[in-house]
């Protein structure tokens, strides 16, 4: 079975901190349900999709959302996917989604 994994946005933003932004501490504290994040999927042998996820539940520096893109190559997740994730896994937010 094919699974995915999350990338690391911190370690992506320490290798390469000039073009790799990530948002701020202030940004992903104020992080609610139903809020939006980008995070970076990647499987085994593809290329990695950086995706939307709207967020349904959060406990600390723990996350639950569902998957609202479909992705073009990847085939361990579908839109519509619940989604488990951390902060050090968010790329990007869009509180205006």
């Amino acid at each position: 079975m094919i699974k995915y994994y999350l990338e690391n946005a911190f370690e992506l933003n320490k290798e390469y901190p000039d073009t790799f932004k990530i948002p701020s501490k202030e940004e992903t504290y104020s992080l609610k349900p139903d809020d939006y994040v980008k995070l970076i999927f990647t499987e085994e042998n593809a290329v990695p999709e950086r995706m939307w996820v709207k967020i349904t539940n959060i406990n600390g520096n723990n996350f639950t959302g569902i998957l609202d893109n479909d992705p073009y190559c990847l085939k361990s997740v579908k839109c519509g996917d619940k989604i488990v994730f951390k902060t050090e896994n968010i790329i990007d937010i869009d509180l205006n989604f």
